[in-house]
């Protein structure tokens, strides 16, 4: 447990540090729109939104367009890859921003019109992954806006009017911690935790989530642990010049994980908030926990993060212990679902030759 006493006010918006936000929208507008409602109804104030389309190949952007074509609001779509005349045009490009810069529009600079909106839409032109396609609109951030804070945020959660507020109450109290997560509930069962972070082994490749009674939840005391689940992570953006951005070899999955492990080795905490809450629905847009495409990346990116960062002396306890939990996840559906075992299978060849 940490010590929460902090003697700043943050309640005003002029005390407050700017947070860019992340929402990566693939095929989901109606989550991404409830989830951007949900955000514009923080009592934390100075922040801005930044939609990344993953090359949706629904009506994600004509549907964000027509949900955002409301009078009198600082709203603005920057569409990359494409022209469309009713928005910002941007010179094709996914990894260079400085384009951003110097790009104009009439008299105004495309530079002085971000600056002026509290949400922009980023469109890609491939399906880059979470990771990649979070890195994108980091980059972005980075170089339009520089803010001291970028929280990723999953499009089909919903946010608590105050959850902002806790995790930068505690990012002031732990000036020498990189990363700040809430508590994830269930959305249909907000009283029901559906993720918490928590302890990780590098003998075992294993995570364990924190226990958490409801005395701990409602001391309101923050708790260090080893990473955080990408549901949800506040990152202070001084870590990424040490650490870089997420992963995109895991392209979803893990590279959450991993990106704790680094932050963790930089030698900054990462500090989970219980009084911080959201609520997550969960695989909204990979089919479910048990479809084969979310089957092959649990299963291949464990073994691609042990590759990445486990000692030789890892390697021993972590391959006897993994082989008897994959074995029998294999075994219990080769019959009953063989092109999920498949998958498993898959992975595990893809995870061990790095593919």
């Amino acid at each position: 447990m940490l010590n929460n006493t902090f003697s700043s006010n943050i309640n005003s918006q002029n005390d407050q540090p700017e947070v860019v936000i992340l929402v990566l929208n693939w095929n989901g507008w109606r989550n991404t729109i409830e989830c951007v409602e949900s955000l514009f109804r923080l009592r934390y104030k100075n922040f801005r939104i930044v939609i990344i389309d993953n090359a949706s190949t629904d009506d994600s952007i004509s549907r964000l367009s027509e949900w955002l074509d409301v009078p009198d609001t600082k709203r603005l779509i920057c569409t990359l890859n494409q022209e469309r005349t009713e928005h910002v045009f941007l010179e094709p490009t996914d990894v260079e921003v400085q384009i951003w810069k110097t790009c104009k529009r009439g008299e105004k600079s495309i530079l002085t019109r971000l600056h002026d909106s509290s949400l922009i839409v980023l469109r890609n032109e491939l399906n880059h992954g979470y990771a990649e396609g979070n890195n994108i609109g980091i980059r972005f951030s980075m170089e339009v806006f520089n803010p001291p804070f970028i929280l990723l945020l999953n499009n089909d959660t919903t946010v608590e009017q105050d959850s902002l507020m806790k995790l930068i109450h505690s990012a002031m109290i732990h000036s020498d911690a990189a990363l700040f997560g809430p508590i994830v509930y269930w959305y249909d069962d907000p009283n029901r935790i559906q993720y918490s972070s928590g302890t990780m082994s590098m003998w075992t490749g294993r995570r364990r989530p924190l226990m958490l009674n409801p005395s701990v939840l409602s001391s309101g005391i923050d708790i260090e642990v080893d990473y955080l689940g990408g549901v949800a992570i506040l990152i202070r953006t001084s870590i990424l010049k040490n650490v870089g951005l997420l992963d995109s070899d895991y392209f979803m999955y893990t590279e959450d994980v991993d990106f704790s492990y680094r932050v963790r080795k930089n030698g900054s905490r990462i500090i989970q908030v219980p009084s911080s809450k959201i609520t997550h629905k969960g695989s909204q847009s990979s089919g479910g926990p048990n479809s084969t495409f979310v089957t092959y990346y649990t299963f291949r990116n464990p073994i691609l993060f042990m590759k990445k960062n486990a000692r030789w002396y890892n390697w021993p306890t972590f391959l006897i212990s993994s082989s008897i939990i994959v074995a029998l996840r294999i075994f219990q559906t080769v019959v009953t679902d063989p092109k999920r075992s498949k998958s498993m299978i898959i992975g595990l060849m893809d995870g061990f030759f790095h593919k």
